[in-house]
This record gives structure tokens, C-alpha cells and sequence, in this order.
């Protein structure tokens, strides 16, 4: 890093701490006024309230830092070009690029450090605990697919029945023209036993055959208790992006088409958020010399202008993405290969 680099990144630091930290309020200002109104209804008590507040702040963090960075490079950009340090670093030969290149470095560490505090914040939220289903969690109101030997097992309730093995109620299994029902099962690496069940075999109209009971009855499937989506509540915010592409494959392999749209549509928009810091600290310096001469609060405005229409923009491509409209992937980084081009134009045109 030179001592240009070093200079700009400076002059850099200090509004951009400072925007980080007001946005950082005013997020946390809006969710406690939220949450006060929530804890009156429920009776929370500020102690819980406190916390909650205080487990969100990697998420909080996380969203305050695009516009931070982009205040930030802005008002770096805006005193230097006003105070014609611009035009002696490029009568030394630096061109705009290079000599921003420290913020787009900025930017990209801050994207980083953003996409790290998105990823970690749902565990935190929920104290460390793990959120996602898991073969130790109880779950209801599950359907399985084993593709392998095309059945579908579904039950009312499952919880473990020890180290490897897990205890089904109300087991339904459908394979073929066969319907096998009991009320228990256990499944244990590969083996579902039955107890006390019936057989119920149907023709090829649909009408019922046959119904044959057993006491014990030994099914082999194969059976993923982690990884479909029907198996876990909540919303996508409170999944880390591990957790929902495991849904999204799940979805995928079961061919639930709407779902897996929603669900690829928060992954790659928790994605695109946090990488906005970068896209900002290449767009924002040129932006904020081409409004130089109309002082600093130009780039205040700017900054923000442009944060506001990049943040209703992602949420309008979110919500083609999740109605399957465009591929989420696309729809996520279309802000950015716009701010890119933009960028790209302002350099070209100030140069």
C-alpha cells in the first residue's frame, strides 16, 4: 500500500465510522420501538428485551454497513477533489482509479467482515443454539422421500429413541399401489421396523384390494431426517446460508418448485446485501467528484439517494426471484453489474 493509498483510506476511517455507527442507532432505534410494542402486548420483560435487542446487533451491523461504507468513500472522494488534492495526484501521474483503489480495498473487506455477521447472526439470535432441524430435534408433521427405493414414508410426530435411531408415530408408507399404516416405527440406519400395522393393497382403478395385518414388520428405506424443508418451521431470516442451501437442494430433489424459489431468493439476496459494500466503494467516488462543487452535503445525499434505490431495487428483484420470474442468482447481482457499468462511465467521463 502506498502512501497515496494510506492517505485516502484515512481520510476515509473516520466518516465512515461515524455513519456506521448513526446507522447502526437508528436500525436499533426502529427495532426497539418495534420490539416495545411487541414486549406491551406480550408482557416481555426489559430484561429479555434487552437481550433480544442486544443478539441482534450482528444483523443490525451487518445491514448499517453498505450505507456506511458508502457515506464513507463518498465524502473521502468529495474533500479531496474539493480541495484539489485530486488534481495534484493526477498531475503526478495517478489516475482516479488508482487513486481510490484503497476505498474499493475498504470496500471489500468491509463486504466480508458483513457477509460473516449475516451468516453468524441467526445462530446468535437465537443464543447459540442450533436453529435447524437436526436428528436430535423433534419434528412433525414430516413426508420423506427415499428415491432409492421410490417410497415415501410420512408420520405425525418423530423424536430419538437413542444414539442412532429415532422413534416414528402414526407411520404412513406409500409405495407403488401399497399402503403400509401403524401407529409406531423405529428407524435405525436404513431399517424402519413396524409394529402393529396393516398392509393396504389397492387396484389399478384405486379401490381397495386387500388388508393384511402384522405385529412386526421390518421396511428398508432410507430415511434424511436434516435436510427437507416441510421438516422445519421458521422464516429464512433466521437460517444461516448453510442451512438454506440444504433446504434449497432438498427442495430441488423433491421438486417443489415454489419453494425452492423462495428459498434460493433469501440465500442469494443474504448474498447481495452485505457485498453492496463493494459495489458502493466503486460507484460512490467518482459519483461524489462529479457533485463536488456542491459541497459535502452533496455527497451525503448522493450516498444516500443511492442507497435507497439500490435497497427497494434488491427488494423488487427478491420478489421476481421468489416468484420465479428470474433466476435468483441474476436477480441478486443485478445492482451490482449496474453500479459496475456506472462506475465504469463516470471514470471514463472524469478522465
Amino acid at each position: 500500500m502506498t502512501r497515496t493509498d494510506r492517505y485516502v483510506l484515512r481520510e476515509a476511517l473516520v466518516p465512515l465510522i461515524l455513519s456506521l455507527l448513526i446507522a447502526t442507532i437508528m436500525i436499533i432505534l426502529l427495532q426497539l420501538q418495534q420490539e416495545l410494542g411487541g414486549a406491551g402486548r406480550s408482557g416481555m420483560s426489559p430484561d429479555l428485551l434487552g437481550m433480544r435487542i442486544l443478539r441482534a446487533l450482528p444483523q443490525v451491523i451487518s445491514l448499517a454497513m453498505p450505507i456506511a461504507c458508502a457515506l464513507g468513500c463518498s465524502l473521502a472522494a468529495n474533500r479531496i477533489c474539493r480541495d484539489n488534492e485530486t488534481i495534484a495526484l493526477r498531475a503526478a501521474g495517478l489516475r482516479l482509479p488508482q487513486i481510490h483503489r484503497s476505498l474499493t480495498s475498504m470496500g471489500a473487506v468491509m463486504a466480508v467482515i458483513a457477509l460473516g455477521l449475516t451468516d453468524i447472526a441467526p445462530r446468535i439470535a437465537a443464543g447459540g443454539q442450533p436453529i435447524f432441524a437436526s436428528p436430535q430435534e423433534t419434528l412433525f408433521a414430516g413426508a420423506l422421500p427415499d428415491a432409492k427405493t421410490r417410497q415415501l414414508v410420512a408420520f405425525s410426530a418423530s423424536m430419538p429413541a437413542g444414539k442412532a435411531a429415532r422413534q416414528l408415530v402414526d407411520v404412513i408408507i406409500v409405495k407403488g399401489t401399497s399402503v403400509i399404516t401403524a401407529p409406531l416405527g423405529t428407524y435405525t440406519r436404513g431399517h424402519l421396523m413396524l409394529r402393529g400395522g396393516v398392509v393396504h393393497t389397492y387396484g389399478p382403478k384405486g379401490m381397495l384390494e386387500s388388508e393384511v395385518g402384522f405385529s412386526v414388520r421390518d421396511v428398508p428405506v432410507t430415511l434424511d431426517f436434516v435436510s427437507v424443508p416441510s421438516l422445519i418451521g421458521g422464516d429464512a431470516s433466521t437460517r444461516t446460508l448453510l442451512e438454506l442451501a440444504t433446504m434449497a437442494r432438498a427442495a430441488r430433489n423433491q421438486g417443489d418448485i415454489a419453494k425452492l424459489n423462495g428459498i434460493e431468493a433469501s440465500l442469494w439476496f443474504r448474498i447481495a446485501l452485505p457485498t453492496m459494500c463493494l459495489a458502493f466503494a466503486i460507484i460512490c467516488p467518482p459519483l461524489a467528484i462529479r457533485f463536488s462543487q456542491a459541497g459535502n452535503f452533496a455527497g451525503i445525499l448522493v450516498s444516500i439517494i443511492l442507497a435507497f434505490v439500490t435497497w427497494n431495487t434488491l427488494l423488487l428483484l427478491q420478489a421476481a426471484a421468489g416468484a420465479g420470474l428470474l433466476p435468483a442468482p441474476l436477480s441478486a447481482f443485478i445492482p451490482h453489474a449496474l453500479t459496475l457499468c456506472g462506475a465504469v462511465w463516470l471514470y471514463k467521463t472524469l478522465d
